[in-house]
């Protein structure tokens, strides 16, 4: 016969992620793509931009930039379905606030909507935008705590095949890279968000 698990516990868990989703937020600023010259290394936004100028990135449909920007929007939407476990109001609204903040950074420049509408890199960050969005709007009147880990998986997903596809277009330029900090913690914070969802998955809190 296993021993009642408090109720608190899991959601100590849950709270961990959430600290540990923030910082995988901070990781997309700090530089996703080091070079030799400091002023050539990306974060996630730069980098994700600079690939829709490069041709690896203009190809198949704008897949890496795609991917890359898809990251902050899964932070956000894992962000908004977990907050209703925090226990402190004020806390859950900055972090709810925080998770639309992240959406509405996507959008694409004023230039989108007064001249160029029809450019497919800002018609991108627009749709993700809407999207995401939509997302953590409607985790705020029905959060689903389960959809958070899918997000988080897809955002491990989207991040490592971004930075990967990064690394070989800027290698094409004959540019020596490597990964950056920001990525790696940004992979490594998730990769943790992931393993603490789990962990208190498994100790019993029932998922909404």
């Amino acid at each position: 016969m296993t021993s009642a698990v408090p109720k608190s516990a899991p959601i100590r868990w849950y709270g961990l992620s959430i600290v540990a989703l923030l910082l995988a937020w901070v990781g997309c600023y700090l530089p996703w793509i080091a070079t030799k010259g400091a002023a050539l290394s990306s974060n996630l936004p730069d980098l994700a931009e600079w690939m829709t100028l490069n041709p690896y990135g203009r190809g198949s449909a704008l897949l890496t930039p795609l991917a890359l920007r898809g990251v902050f929007g899964l932070i956000a939407v894992a962000l908004a379905n977990l907050t209703p476990l925090l226990t402190d109001r004020l806390l859950r609204w900055v972090v709810r606030v925080q998770a639309l903040l992240i959406a509405i950074g996507l959008l694409p420049p004023f230039d989108f909507f007064r001249t160029s509408p029809d450019d497919p890199n800002y018609r991108q960050q627009f749709l993700i935008t809407l999207l995401t969005c939509a997302g953590v709007l409607i985790a705020w009147r029905r959060p689903i705590r389960v959809l958070a880990v899918p997000a988080v998986i897809l955002a491990i997903v989207c991040g490592g095949l971004g930075v990967l596809a990064s690394v070989s277009a800027w290698a094409a330029l004959k540019l020596q890279t490597g990964v950056g900090i920001g990525a790696l913690l940004t992979l490594l914070a998730l990769l943790t968000a992931l393993v603490l969802m789990l962990i208190a998955a498994r100790r019993k809190v029932v998922f909404s």
